[in-house]
């Protein structure tokens, strides 16, 4: 009988566990995902994955404990702790000012970094930090010990919750101070690597589980230690085992696509759960809609290559791969119409953000500088990276070529892969004119190794610093006057250059001649600092124009000003946090980008068609008069610039999955520009568009017109797997 009375807490602890698991379960789905009860029991089965390994641990950790304790019984033990109002007292006392003492030492550990990096302190930075943070720390223990005997003095004579010892709230107190604390970064525009929808799940598991162990204990008082145990048992099977099991059954893509994009906790459990459940080692798997329709096949999978008439659906779409008609490089060959080159590559810039497009900040252009070049210059209203990746776009631009027809060296899905040799830029075709090429940056991206030179005579990358200061260097008041400087050393000979300016990608930074005046923290802030920087840019920009116009350089040189890619300031919810930045989606934020060719003697026009950037390479061979190769995938321009035609064609673009980003992606746009097919295609989420009536892509189709979506799906996957076999 002992045994089973020392179970009453335990079945307590079990119970509590379940039930919150549940609740959780509910929230999430009201909260974020929002599918009814299918959401629901999908939700608790995930989370009651986690549940149930929880319970049953502390169920059997509660057990253990029950039997060492005199008295025997939690109810008890609790009375006992609770009796004790001084122990009880200090310990409420050291949880709440140890936790206050670390938290203002990290606060102002962040304050000091932030206001050396501000400053441009450089070298020792590093080493202040860390020194300052451990002083810090040392006086957050000094304040933990005055706040400690503070809350004693104030708690002897305070009220208690009735049967709650003072240690509890403390402990909760705490959490809730850390959940806060994390949840501010984030709303301040910081990523602090857990999703705010982590903490919402993570606190309401705290407070169900707390509210119903202490209900539970209520409760197994008027019942048999039997019964207690039977109680727990039950609410754990509704609560937890049912659910998990129920997971096995068919369940509507709708909700698993929901949960996705909407739930951080859901979307992480079901990623692991699909990679656990692959049987043939491809990485994907059909549980829980994978994207796997033949789990016996390693070469069958989502994002597989489709190989044509084979009767085998390799890439999971519905049927065998037919053979489509893909709009070849225009083999035209046009006179030379250009003596010089200058392509500038302004990092991350929202096509959106251009003074021409009618964007204003304080009532005024970012870009007044770029805005008198649009106005000498052919402005693509419509143009589309091919990647929303520096590290896929950048070749892809070079090269003409699709990123996954480029051959990449290194390890497969790395962050920051090499260029292989066998690849061609169009600076080598440029090369065989007797055309000097040069390369001006000064970031990580661009060093040696990744093999971007090729074809380079002169490439200049001085100053790349790593990874994170790379992204918070200014760089473009060092690379502006070299790049001048270049320009004027060509001494009359015919010059091609590529200059980077990164100023605009993250971390944005402050300038003096832009003070920021609007929103405090969060998103409104980064775009503000993000304008800023584009204004920044802008300002050097225009220096280099103004030299190629005072040195005559103007009147016999082709500028060609783009972007790799744009940004999003959480446009739109993506597995389960706001789309922030880049790198993970191809909605249009990020793959629409600025597209201006000023070609000397031609009329400034603009131009609505669709176009890409892998047409910059033969648009640029084009006007040096060398014919564009037959393998590259993009077309020349030219014919648009000298005011004629071209036959519309569809845009592609492709997220390739990388070491923090594992999802693939690729994006079809018909040649009328009406719809656009996305498929998420290790997730198998097909999104469909109409960007004449939602260009903001508010709306997704694929559910509404499924016939169409099918139709759209395979014409995508068709097109992708014709691209990956072409030479």
């Amino acid at each position: 009988m002992k045994f089973l009375e020392n179970l009453r807490g335990p079945a307590s602890a079990l119970a509590a566990i379940s039930t919150a698991g549940l609740f959780a379960a509910i929230w999430e789905n009201s909260t974020a995902v929002e599918q009814g009860g299918s959401g629901i029991m999908t939700l608790a089965g995930l989370i009651g994955i986690i549940t149930l390994v929880v319970a049953v641990g502390c169920f059997f950790l509660a057990w253990a404990v029950s039997s060492l304790l005199s008295p025997s019984t939690y109810g008890e033990a609790w009375k006992s702790f609770y009796a004790n109002q001084t122990k009880d007292n200090n310990v409420f006392s050291a949880i709440l000012s140890i936790g206050v003492g670390l938290l203002f030492a990290e606060k102002a550990t962040i304050i000091i970094a932030k206001g050396l990096s501000n400053a441009g302190r450089k070298g020792p930075a590093s080493e202040l930090i860390g020194l300052s943070s451990s002083a810090l720390v040392v006086v957050g223990l000094i304040l933990a010990l005055v706040i400690f005997s503070l809350i004693r003095k104030v708690l002897r004579n305070a009220p208690r919750i009735p049967s709650v010892p003072n240690a509890l709230v403390g402990v909760g107190i705490l959490v809730l101070m850390w959940i806060a604390r994390l949840r501010s970064t984030i709303a301040a525009g910081y990523d602090s690597g857990i999703p705010s929808g982590y903490l919402s799940v993570l606190l309401v598991l705290i407070l169900i589980s707390t509210v119903a162990f202490a209900l539970f204990l209520r409760v197994q008082r008027r019942l048999s230690p039997t019964a207690t145990l039977g109680l727990g048992v039950l609410t754990l099977a509704l609560c937890t085992v049912v659910p998990v099991a129920m997971l096995k059954r068919t369940i509507h893509p709708e909700t698993t696509t929901a949960i996705l994009n909407k739930s951080a906790v859901g979307k992480s459990l079901i990623v692991a759960l699909q990679g656990r459940m692959d049987k043939d080692g491809d990485g994907e798997s059909a549980f829980l809609n994978g994207p796997d329709c033949d789990d016996n096949d390693p070469n069958v999978f989502g994002g597989g290559i489709d190989i044509p008439g084979n009767g085998i659906d390799e890439d999971c779409v519905g049927g065998d791969a037919t053979k489509v008609a893909v709009v070849k490089t225009a083999d035209k060959t046009y006179p030379r119409i250009t003596d010089n080159l200058v392509v500038i590559m302004i990092d991350t810039l929202r096509a959106d953000r251009m003074g021409y497009t009618g964007y204003k900040r304080d009532g005024a252009s970012l870009t007044p500088n770029l805005d008198k070049l649009a106005a000498q210059s052919t402005v693509f209203t419509n143009a589309y990276s091919q990647s929303p990746r520096t590290p896929r776009s950048a070749p892809s631009i070079l090269t003409g070529k699709f990123p996954s027809r480029i051959v990449f060296g290194g390890k497969k899905n790395t962050s920051y892969p090499s260029v292989a040799e066998e690849n061609e830029t169009f600076f080598e075709k440029l090369q065989t004119l007797g055309v000097t090429t040069a390369h001006v940056s000064s970031h990580f991206y661009f060093r040696e190794e990744r093999n971007l030179m090729q074809g380079i005579d002169d490439y200049d990358n001085e100053g790349a610093k790593n990874i994170a200061p790379s992204n918070k260097d200014i760089a473009s008041p060092r690379l502006i006057p070299k790049a001048i400087e270049k320009l004027k050393d060509a001494q009359g000979k015919p010059i091609a250059m590529f200059l980077h300016l990164f100023e605009p990608h993250s971390s944005y930074m402050k300038h003096a001649d832009y003070p920021l005046k609007g929103a405090p923290t969060g998103v409104g802030k980064l775009m503000e600092k993000y304008d800023y920087e584009i204004a920044f840019t802008d300002k050097w920009v225009g220096k280099l124009l103004s030299e190629l116009e005072s040195s005559g350089m103007m009147e016999n040189t082709t500028i060609v000003v783009l972007s790799d890619h744009g940004e999003s300031f959480g446009d739109r919810k993506l597995q389960g946090r706001p789309a922030m930045f880049h790198g993970t989606h191809l909605y249009e934020e990020v793959i629409r980008v600025p597209l201006m060719i000023r070609v000397p003697k031609t009329t400034p026009r603009n131009v609505n068609d669709r176009v890409m950037l892998v047409d910059v390479a033969p648009t640029i061979l084009s006007a040096y008069g060398i014919t564009p190769p037959q393998h590259i995938d993009g077309i020349s321009l030219l014919p648009l610039i000298q005011g004629g035609t071209l036959k519309p064609r569809p845009i592609y673009a492709e997220l390739l999955p990388y070491s923090k980003w594992p999802n693939g992606a690729r994006i079809l746009i018909g040649p009328d520009g009406k719809y656009k097919s996305y498929q998420r295609v290790n997730e198998n989420i097909f999104e469909l568009y109409d960007l004449q009536s939602d260009p903001k892509e508010a709306t997704n189709l694929a559910t509404t017109k499924p016939e169409l979506a099918k139709e759209l799906k395979t014409k995508l996957a068709d097109w992708a797997s014709q691209m990956r076999s072409r030479p």
